[in-house]
């Protein structure tokens, strides 16, 4: 049996499943190559490493360039034998990060039913997973979530029905019920070679701030730039914190153009593009219509700012929603349609609204019967993922 790794000694796995179907380190596979492969091979009936030719068949892709050693340990099948309620299929693991994989390469979604069946079966393994992970540690007096960075991937094939807009709400509420990231990516980086590489890293898979002092951020107004319109209370801080300090000179130009510029001498119609292909400003005219025919949109990769200096209009925030076309990726947009109920906020002159691609967004509804004329500026702000 090789040596227990440190990365798996800091957690005291071996102690916290003994007696389980394997002894742990007889599931545990070890690389220190600057890129690893991970797939799940249906002849062994395990997850294991393969080489760079998987990397076109559905494979977990972890990215390593400082080699620091990367330990696969392979769960379902292996740790553990067919247990009631499903698991993951493995876990890579760092010293600092614990990446938990489902594999569904196999599943070809050839209906709604069927992908929606595909996610949700992969969901339920996670959190069976991860309960069972928190439960065992917990035993030993451990706490998993604040000993290790914890990170959860489902992994389809290349040619599955990838839907956007399904997928950030999955991960949105995987988040709220688990308090983990839930990607749908097939890579993730593991260990970096400088102090910039580790910033983008946080920024990426932890939040720069918790949510209060998120919240601080934004109502302190160090963003605004000289700009006196406020953010409406339904924007998620969090995000725009973490967005506007990845992409910091942008948000501050957009700002700064809104601080200076009295939108009511703009033209409507009007492009103000204020960095090529990053950030433009869209100057919009038109009577607000009803929240039957208004469609839902998001994004995926441009943030909405929206702004209506003048008009009678509401901002919807909608959940549970269903994807009415592809996205189209000329006006990066996809639309929805709901049957649950939409949040509204009203859209006075003296605030603004934020929309990440996570946001499920129904803009310019009429409040009113007979609306007049709104107004409006919509900001494009290139989204860091």
């Amino acid at each position: 049996m090789m040596a227990v790794p440190q990365a798996i000694s800091n957690l005291q796995l071996r102690r916290a499943f003994r007696g389980y179907a394997a002894e742990l380190m007889d599931c545990v596979e070890t690389r220190s190559d600057a890129v690893v492969y991970v797939i799940d091979d249906n002849d062994r009936g395990i997850s294991c490493f393969a080489g760079a030719e998987a990397a076109v068949s559905g494979c977990f892709i972890g990215l390593n360039p400082a080699n620091h050693e990367l330990h696969l340990l392979s769960i379902d099948n292996g740790l553990f034998k067919s247990p009631e309620g499903g698991v993951a299929d493995c876990a890579l693991i760092h010293a600092d990060l614990f990446a938990f994989v489902e594999f569904k390469s196999n599943a070809e979604g050839k209906t709604q039913d069927s992908v929606t069946y595909t996610y949700e079966k992969a969901i339920s393994q996670l959190e069976h997973t991860l309960e069972m992970f928190n439960a065992k540690l917990a035993d030993i007096g451990l706490d998993f979530r604040k000993a290790v960075e914890v990170v959860c991937h489902i992994i389809v094939s290349p040619i599955f029905p990838r839907q956007s807009a399904m997928e950030m709400n999955y991960c949105m509420r995987f988040a709220i019920d688990n308090g983990v990231e839930l990607s749908f990516d097939n890579q993730r980086i593991f260990s970096h070679t400088d102090n910039q590489n580790h910033t983008e890293r946080t920024m990426t898979n932890e939040n720069l701030m918790t949510a209060a002092e998120a919240q601080q951020w934004v109502e302190s107004r160090e963003w605004a730039n000289g700009w006196s319109v406020n953010a409406d209370k339904s924007i998620d801080a969090l995000e725009f914190a973490n967005q506007y300090h990845r992409n910091k000179a942008l948000w501050d130009k957009l700002f700064k153009f809104l601080a200076e510029t009295d939108p009511m001498t703009l033209e409507a119609g009007k492009k103000i593009v204020l960095e090529e292909g990053r950030l433009w400003i869209n100057v919009l005219e038109y009577t607000p219509k009803s929240a039957e025919e208004t469609k839902i949109e998001s994004h995926r990769n441009f943030v909405d700012l929206q702004y209506t200096y003048e008009g009678n209009e509401l901002m919807g925030l909608a959940g549970k929603v269903t994807p009415i076309n592809e996205y189209d990726p000329v006006k990066d947009r996809t639309n929805y349609s709901t049957d649950e109920e939409i949040v509204y906020s009203p859209a006075p002159a003296d605030r603004f609204f934020l929309y990440f691609p996570k946001d499920m967004h129904q803009p310019s509804v009429r409040s009113v019967e007979n609306p007049g004329i709104s107004r409006k500026l919509v900001g494009k702000i290139e989204y860091a993922k």
